[in-house]
């Protein structure tokens, strides 16, 4: 018997792979430089616009409409374009995380599930245990949004 699976649930079993990925150096290791130059950036760059691009590519290939970007307000832009940047989450969206100092998007990931009211499941990289932006590894967390955050509806 043959299983078939949503494009959501693949790109969520791509990033269920990632789980384990840790830096080795700031920026740096094996698989954080093949993220990297995915996106044509170098070693030591910040890699979770890497991460996200590589892996919808990966799972969708060319039904992965989005570029291959290494940085967030790139993507942002992309996902506007395309008619895909919504207001609200969903399992399988891409999140932007909004930075009113930087005054752009400086972060972004995967939506796993609604893990409770006003939380949601996440998988991203460059991040930490406690869910900052410049982080050492690829983690599965659960975090809260804010009203200027984004979500890439790819699928649409």
């Amino acid at each position: 018997m043959i299983a078939v699976v949503s494009e959501v649930e693949l790109i969520l079993a791509v990033c269920r792979t990632y789980t384990w990925v840790r830096e080795r150096g700031a920026n740096a290791g094996e698989v954080v430089e093949h993220f990297l130059e995915q996106v044509r950036l170098k070693k030591g760059q910040p890699w979770c616009a890497a991460a996200f691009s590589t892996i919808g590519r990966d799972a969708l290939q060319d039904r992965w409409r989005l570029p291959m970007a290494g940085g967030c307000a790139t993507l942002g832009e992309a996902a506007e374009r395309l008619g895909m940047l919504k207001a609200g989450p969903a399992p399988g969206a891409g999140f932007l995380l909004y930075y009113p100092k930087l005054r752009r998007f400086a972060h972004v990931g995967f939506i796993r599930a609604e893990a409770r009211p006003d939380r949601w499941g996440t998988f991203e990289g460059n991040t930490g245990k406690q869910g900052e932006r410049e982080g050492y590894g690829f983690f599965e967390k659960e975090r809260g949004f804010g009203p200027n955050d984004r979500f890439i509806h790819w699928w649409l």
